[in-house]
């Protein structure tokens, strides 16, 4: 077919559905080099509470899940600090996740939270490196 197509641009004669084989096509190597693939390490903080929407003075856990490609991350530490607005209210010292890349920080909320957005910082501490994820809650007045 090669010889083909070359007889027919020598001739000028249009050979229908064939074209010039050029590059590395017409020498049977691939055009380009396989692409070796790093193991990718993008992993995912995603954090929830335990209650909607709760009061100052009541008991309120913060939880995250630690994931990389869907697939838990455990022994990672997790922090979270509490903020309302620019104020930061505290910190709070959770636990490590578990084999379901589960952690937990469980605090009161403050007084000073009442009637406003509760801002909570989590922090995931894996291998000397840090990820974070941020969750907000309203609290009742």
């Amino acid at each position: 077919m090669r010889l083909l197509a070359i007889a027919a641009s020598i001739t000028g004669l249009g050979v229908a559905g064939l074209l010039p084989v050029q590059g590395a096509a017409a020498s049977g190597l691939p055009a380009s080099p396989p692409q070796s693939r790093a193991a990718s390490f993008a992993p995912v903080v995603i954090e929830w509470f335990s209650v909607v929407q709760p009061r100052s003075g009541q008991s309120l856990t913060v939880f995250s899940r630690f994931v990389n490609n869907n697939k838990p991350i455990p022994g990672a530490q997790m922090a979270a600090t509490l903020t309302v607005g620019t104020q930061a209210l505290g910190n709070v010292r959770g636990n490590a996740t578990n084999a379901k890349g589960v952690a937990r920080a469980t605090f009161t909320v403050p007084q000073a939270a009442s009637g406003k957005t509760l801002r909570v910082s989590v922090t995931l501490t894996y291998k000397k490196h840090t990820y974070k994820g941020v969750d907000t809650v309203e609290v009742e007045a």
